[in-house]
């Protein structure tokens, strides 16, 4: 389903809701098949952005079209205006970092406008995404450190089925770390391998890819000391690197 489908079954789907009559609200839709992630089971997902004041419905309407769920997500203006204003805000780490404002900004910048299309390219210009990119790369770097302190504290302790879990996990936070360096939002882990797959090629990402897939199915893993001891020490030198390509 391409990108001009999703719209026009999102528009379609608009009449199963209490929104099928034009208020002045805009209307995006958004979610994995917007960004060419998604597949047969994927849903789509419509945002209502309220501008007249109406307090938004909590409630979330569902509906089928072209054998998809489609869900009905109702916003408040002064919601999406917050959005934006934290990442334009010098200082945008004074705000909590609250994931699900994260997800919603991301949402908004891979969306597409099915009413009010210009007023919501108007709304989703105010957002500075690069600003969140690095702010999530920062978040990130805070937590490898963290996690790489705490690893190996394990491995003294003994704990090596736990140590082995948290550095394939790190694995994880290096790779979403080089994609929001990057300039990604996207903070779904499910995606990093098809993420990955799209980064253009060079010899650091090249062996990036190579060595992430290798640690995520090591050949003849074991629970022997020794293996797990080198098992976690690859993931924690993969980290380190992909730490420094990060800053190339």
């Amino acid at each position: 389903m391409d990108i001009s489908e999703v719209v026009r079954v999102a528009a379609d789907a608009l009449s199963d809701t209490p929104f099928a009559e034009p208020r002045g609200e805009a209307v995006f839709v958004s979610g994995s098949l917007l960004e060419g992630l998604g597949n047969s089971g994927s849903d789509i997902d419509v945002y209502v952005v309220l501008e007249d004041g109406r307090p938004p419905d909590t409630r979330l309407h569902t509906t089928q079209r072209a054998g998809r769920r489609v869900d009905f997500h109702v916003l408040s203006l002064n919601e999406v205006e917050g959005l934006a204003m934290e990442s334009n805000h010098p200082d945008p780490d004074s705000f909590p970092f609250v994931d699900i404002h994260v997800e919603l900004s991301h949402r908004i910048r891979i969306g597409r406008g099915v009413r009010r299309t210009a007023r919501f390219d108007d709304l989703r210009a105010r957002f500075d995404f690069q600003r969140l990119a690095q702010r999530l790369y920062r978040r990130h770097l805070t937590m490898l450190d963290c996690g790489l302190e705490d690893l190996w504290g394990m491995v003294d302790g003994g704990d090596l089925d736990v140590a082995s879990l948290l550095a394939k996990n790190l694995t994880l936070h290096s790779v979403a770390a080089y994609l929001f360096s990057r300039g990604g939002t996207n903070t779904k882990q499910k995606w990093i391998p098809k993420l990955l797959s799209r980064l253009p090629e060079s010899p650091g990402v090249q062996r990036m890819q190579r060595d992430f897939w290798a640690l995520q199915f090591p050949s003849e893993p074991s629970r022997a000391r020794a293996w797990q001891v080198a098992y976690v020490d690859e993931c924690a030198r993969f980290s380190q690197r992909v730490t420094e390509l990060c800053e190339s």
